[in-house]
């Protein structure tokens, strides 16, 4: 038989679904009526709770940004040559002022050669054959002195033909021409002075020659520059020489390869990397709270879990106008060379060593549809407060709101709460608690 659904029957199952239908029956036969939603929200809510808590905690300012060498120097030769040696290759550490590279300096050392004859034919006619010192008088000069001699017997005989002139006892002719003589040998005398005075003129002219023929030569040894003494801070130590080096980061060119000074030829490109900068930029809204000397602590992804110590050595005065933020640099020491320069690193700067902070546990949080909050017991009901996060711990948050320490927050329970909501507090499981014992690196400062 062919079973059909009738109208009537639906009106009855309506009609016993129906609130006034509900019942259970009891083991005496009776029958109560089951709990309605209504009946239910009547009911407190049973929840956990835990008090807020003040922690010292750390305050940080993340940041990204690269890593240099202290210094980066490309080594170009100071004249033109073809190379004959190199002393280096990539990864080789190079101390201060060691030599890099040789070129041929067969035509350097014959015009040292050549300026050093010239040289000797000058002095040859002031009548030394080495440089005079600081006490050459050229009034020795022989040219002087002849010159000095002539003038001085011209001067006599112009005094004994004038005083004859004077008694009648020799004409005006002769006279004339004592006089003449004198004139003439004083001329002399001053051209003598001149002519010595020009030939050391062109002694000093030709033993710069010298000295530049000399430097020309010393410069076919190409050398590293001189690391000069490096003080960090006012009260920090001084570095020296031997704490520093270079390491060579590139090769540019091959033994026999012609270099030139004009347009520069690159050989070498050293960096200094036993001490860095890290460089990176923050926001500008971060401008009042970053200070030269603070602690920077930095990672990198081929060390991980491991932290970098460094301090901030220098803040740009001036904010980007496209990136609206600034530059700060931070120094580390890199003793070990396991950082590289050019590579990417994470850094934190400490702005707070320790701040006191509102904390709650994690369990406390409650999101939905954009929007943090916790529930506060307030006269046995519950309460909600917006809160904003600030630093985090492994297992606590800082809260950043209406709240105060020691205000009450439901720990569990969350999802059945709502503003007014009727509250019982039961106990909570132990280590729930939050101490204010201890310190956690934050993760992000409060926005």
């Amino acid at each position: 038989m062919k079973f059909c659904f009738q109208p009537w029957m639906l009106a009855i199952l309506l009609l016993c679904a129906s609130p006034g239908c509900e019942s259970k029956s009891q083991p005496g036969g009776e029958s109560q009526p089951v709990k309605t939603p209504a009946a239910e929200a009547a009911q407190p809510v049973a929840v956990t709770t835990i008090t807020v808590a003040t922690r010292a905690i750390e305050r940080t300012i993340p940041v990204v940004g690269t890593l240099q060498g202290f210094e980066q120097i490309t080594i170009s030769p100071k004249i033109e040559g073809r190379v004959s040696q190199l002393f280096f290759d990539v990864g080789d550490r190079v101390s201060s002022e060691a030599v890099l590279a040789e070129l041929e300096d067969i035509d350097y050392r014959l015009a040292v050669e050549q300026a050093e004859r010239t040289l000797e034919q000058e002095l040859a006619r002031l009548g030394l054959s080495e440089l005079p010192g600081p006490d050459f008088d050229p009034e020795t000069n022989p040219t002087i002195v002849s010159a000095r001699l002539l003038q001085e017997n011209a001067q006599q005989q112009y005094e004994r033909q004038q005083k004859l002139f004077a008694e009648r006892a020799s004409s005006a002719e002769s006279f004339q021409r004592a006089e003449t003589d004198l004139k003439v040998a004083e001329a002399a005398l001053i051209q003598a002075r001149l002519q010595v005075q020009a030939t050391a003129a062109t002694v000093r002219q030709r033993l710069a020659a010298v000295e530049a023929a000399r430097q020309k030569l010393s410069d076919t040894r190409v050398a590293a520059p001189r690391i000069e003494p490096l003080k960090l801070s006012a009260s920090g130590p001084v570095l020296t020489a031997g704490e520093l080096s270079y390491v060579v980061a590139e090769r540019m060119v091959s033994v026999g390869e012609m270099v030139r000074a004009f347009p520069t030829t690159p050989i070498y490109r050293l960096v200094i990397d036993d001490l860095l900068k890290f460089k990176a930029t923050v926001p500008e809204r971060y401008v009042s709270q970053i200070k030269v000397g603070q602690e920077a602590r930095l990672t990198v992804e081929a060390w991980p879990g491991e932290k970098f110590s460094g301090s901030v050595a220098r803040i740009n005065p001036t904010v980007d106008v496209q990136k609206r933020a600034f530059e700060i640099e931070v120094m580390l020491f890199n003793r070990d060379h396991r950082l590289k320069p050019g590579g990417f690193a994470k850094a934190e700067v400490v702005t707070a060593p320790s701040a006191p902070a509102l904390v709650l546990p994690l369990e406390s949080l409650v999101r939905f549809a954009g929007v943090t909050k916790v529930f506060r017991i307030r006269a046995g009901k519950a309460e909600e407060v917006l809160v904003k996060l600030g630093a985090r711990g492994p297992d606590w948050f800082e809260v950043l709101g209406d709240l105060q320490a020691g205000d009450e927050i439901v720990t569990s329970g969350q999802t059945r709460l709502a503003n007014e909501t009727s509250v019982s507090v039961r106990p909570a499981a132990p280590g729930k608690n939050v101490t204010t014992d201890g310190r956690t690196d934050s993760l992000e400062p409060p926005k």
